[in-house]
């Protein structure tokens, strides 16, 4: 049995990994149906109730068919309102998003960018943040302030975006894994920390 946090960690993990760029090797691992039966065993763990075993992450899909979709539905424009993986497009401003973000990654010593890396307000590098916040076991206002200020945003904008893009099982199931744990996470960490007001952290310049 896998404790509450480290069923929460695994699972931002997972997330991240699976709106990260993907591989020949997630696509079998997909085909494989060893996302699904993660996501059918991490789900008994958590602190609040998710679907165990949602639909369309159980297919049989290839590689070139994975990257195809990820592409048409993440990165190119056209056939409705684009869906990119940056959390500061959603924003008032994507500079101040991307600077909040910065001074989050800074205040625990955690770096963004270099070689191989996105750029700080990308949703896969963020869903890792939250990941080690959990990790840590000690920040959960912060961990309550990042979900608020830049996964829920994004999480609201692409809800009403998303199906225009027409993703097909796969990107439409994980999305739909994404929305129910992470507004289930809003509720947990609101529960946890009491009633006060979200966005009590805010990290200085």
């Amino acid at each position: 049995m896998t404790n509450p946090d480290q069923a929460r960690a695994e699972l931002y993990g997972l997330l991240a990994e699976l709106f990260s760029f993907p591989t020949k090797e997630l696509a079998a691992a997909i085909s494989a149906g060893e996302v699904a039966h993660l996501i059918h065993v991490l789900a008994p763990d958590l602190p609040f109730a998710i679907d165990a075993n949602p639909p369309g992450l159980a297919v049989a899909i290839d590689g070139q068919q994975l990257e195809s979709d990820y592409i048409r539905v993440f990165d190119l424009p056209g056939g409705g309102p684009p869906c990119p993986l940056y959390t500061g497009v959603y924003a008032p401003s994507r500079q101040g998003a991307m600077e909040e973000i910065l001074r989050f990654y800074r205040f625990f010593a955690l770096t963004s960018g270099g070689e191989g890396k996105d750029l700080p307000d990308s949703v896969p590098t963020i869903l890792e943040f939250v990941q080690f916040l959990v990790t840590k076991g000690d920040t959960g206002s912060a961990q309550r302030d990042v979900l608020a200020r830049h996964l829920v945003p994004w999480v609201t904008a692409t809800s009403a975006r998303l199906p225009k893009r027409i993703p097909g099982p796969f990107y439409s199931g994980v999305f739909s894994l994404a929305r129910e744990f992470l507004t289930g996470e809003c509720a947990y960490l609101e529960q946890e920390l009491g009633a006060a007001d979200t966005a009590q952290f805010a990290p200085s310049t």
